[in-house]
Order: structure tokens, then sequence, then C-alpha cells
């Protein structure tokens, strides 16, 4: 469950930062799924404005379409197999959404490093 340097496969899911899944946040439960597959990350992006297939801005200026506003769900992984898998299980629980998946080139790692007090 680790991410290096070389080629990896990235999933996005776009969607509305409101949406649900059994009473909470519909990506919450993406990243949950993710992090219980063994995928090697995930992350929850929020947008301030966007528009999607109906051609309607949504932006956080206009409180009478604030609920939704764009989110993204990007999960990266090496292995293109479980990332596809993973995809395919997200069906059961998407009820809208658009969802991409490309080959990226992990262009480096960089991790905290941890010292110790003597």
């Amino acid at each position: 469950m680790s991410l290096g340097e070389g080629r990896a496969t990235r999933l996005t899911i776009f969607l509305h930062a409101d949406a649900h899944w059994h009473r909470h946040a519909l990506s919450d439960e993406i990243i949950h799924r993710a992090l219980a597959a063994g995928l090697a990350g995930a992350s929850r992006f929020h947008g301030i404005e966007g528009y999607g297939v109906n051609g309607i801005v949504h932006t956080d200026v206009d409180p009478d379409i604030m609920s939704s506003l764009p989110c993204a769900v990007v999960i990266a992984d090496r292995s293109e197999e479980k990332v596809r898998s993973f995809a395919q299980q997200l069906e059961e629980i998407l009820d809208h959404g658009i969802v991409t998946l490309d080959h990226i080139e992990v262009a480096k790692v960089i991790r905290p490093t941890t010292t110790t007090d003597a």
C-alpha cells in the first residue's frame, strides 16, 4: 500500500460536495473504501466553482446553489488492475458524477523524516 516513483494509475471521481451515502458524505465513503481496498492514497478536493453535464455554473457566492459545489476524490495506486476493480465497485454507491482513469508518472515521493529524542 505504498506509492513510489514510477508509473501509477489515477482514478478521479467528480461529484457534488453534498452527496451522501447512508447519512454521511459520499466522498468519505469512497475514501474509506479505497483504504479498505489497499489502494496507495486518496484525497478529497473541494471546488469553489464548477459546472457539470447540465451546464449550470455552481459557485460558493450563490447560496441557492451552494449545495451543488464540486468535489473531487483522487485515488492513486501502482496497480492499474486494483484501481479498475475499485472503480467498478463504485457503481453501487454512485448515483451521479464523472469517473475518470488515467496513467500518471509519480516523479517524487517525499516522506517526512522521523527523529528520535536522545
